[in-house]
């Protein structure tokens, strides 16, 4: 009688470290569970960074190329007015 009791008392031991075995296994496995949102970086594209920039660069080309077109050959109407205005 004595050793049933003795063996029982073992086997609970047992299921209660093979499932502490098996959480910590779990843990690792999936990673650390937290329930505080965390920030997520991401890893920034230098292709895709590139081609905006070189965008940004031809619209600005194209939009002095119509400035200066329009200071060469075009017509301005240029009234002079003092910083006194006399109403």
């Amino acid at each position: 009688m004595e050793s049933h009791f003795q063996y029982r008392e073992t086997g609970w031991k047992r299921v209660l470290l093979t499932a502490l075995v098996i959480a910590t296994c779990l843990r690792i496995w999936i990673g650390p569970v937290t329930w505080e949102p965390q920030a997520q970086a991401r890893i920034p594209d230098a292709g895709k960074q590139r081609q905006n920039l070189v965008e940004e660069v031809r619209q600005t080309n194209v939009l002095l190329t119509r400035i200066l077109n329009k200071l060469e050959g075009g017509t301005f109407n240029v009234r002079v007015e003092g910083t006194d205005k006399h109403e």
